[in-house]
């Protein structure tokens, strides 16, 4: 794990605030879709409307 290893190079340096590692933790990635699959409810949008393009 890269943290494991970073917090080994700043103890090495004395510059690791122990008081802090509670406070970090990995990035949460349940949000993101790793596969790219995307689900839209067509019925939702009205028929035949787009919306217009973004022309800047």
């Amino acid at each position: 794990m890269k943290s494991a290893e970073a917090t080994k190079e700043f103890k090495k340096h004395n510059a690791l605030k122990e008081e802090l590692l509670p406070h970090i933790s990995p990035l949460g990635w349940a949000h993101i879709n790793l596969l790219g699959e995307y689900k839209f409810d067509s019925y939702r949008l009205p028929a035949n409307m787009l919306r217009p393009l973004n022309k800047n």
